[in-house]
């Protein structure tokens, strides 16, 4: 008589494991969707000025560009200097590969950026080469914007405001697979800060009415009479 394999049940344990996750998640996606929801209605029925609507941010981003296209040659000009920049980071990371050395930094972080701080953005060349290829374009999206001639005062505060919430958004500290703390942690957990952390900012948005006002302190832990006062 022919033993049964100890293999054939391991896929559905497998799924029977992934199952809470799952649930979780999709929980998770359908708050998601109803904040998303909300806040679209929310901005379609402002008729006022919205410093997080998307109709303003795109009119701000092409006052800008009209008046960059206005000026072609210094359009070009900064155009090259990014070109330049870029060649001289692919220069010290194929250096560093060929002599397998620490990478000679083409840009740093300003001394107030703490988004930098682990060590793996410097000692890991692969992290490396993403931070200094995202500071570049960060500087040169900047300077775009603080150069633009003819650019009305109000205008252009406007646009460096949004250009600077644009860059910070899309950081590489702000991704999982290029934030190597993170990933770390990501694959040390299984995927369960991540799944706490979303949790965790639904919660605070679905408080605010839609908006993402991360709390200084567990409200919680208060309680009016005992340590709280009136």
């Amino acid at each position: 008589m022919t033993e049964p394999r100890g293999g054939a049940s391991d896929p559905d344990e497998a799924r029977a494991a992934r199952q809470p996750a799952t649930e979780a998640w999709n929980e998770l996606m359908e708050r998601s969707r109803q904040l998303m929801a909300g806040w679209q209605q929310r901005m379609a029925e402002d008729e006022g000025f919205s410093i997080l609507n998307p109709t303003i941010a795109a009119q701000t981003f092409m006052a800008v560009a009209q008046q960059l296209l206005a000026h072609p040659a210094r359009l070009q000009a900064a155009q090259a200097g990014l070109a330049e920049d870029y060649a001289r980071l692919w220069k010290a990371i194929a250096q560093s590969f060929e002599h397998k050395q620490p990478m000679e930094p083409v840009i740093e972080p300003g001394g107030d950026d703490r988004r930098f701080k682990d060590a793996e953005w410097s000692q890991n060349p692969v992290f490396d080469a993403i931070k200094q290829y995202y500071l570049l374009t960060a500087n040169w999206c900047d300077r775009l914007v603080n150069d633009a001639p003819g650019l009305d005062p109000q205008v252009k505060r406007r646009a460096q405001f949004y250009m600077r919430q644009f860059m910070s958004a899309i950081a590489p500290t702000n991704f999982v697979a290029t934030n190597p703390k993170v990933l770390k942690a990501t694959l040390d957990s299984q995927g369960q800060n991540l799944l706490q952390g979303f949790g965790r900012m639904l919660d605070h948005m679905e408080q605010h009415d839609g908006r993402l006002q991360i709390p200084l302190s567990d409200t919680s832990a208060f309680e009016l009479g005992r340590n709280l006062a009136t």
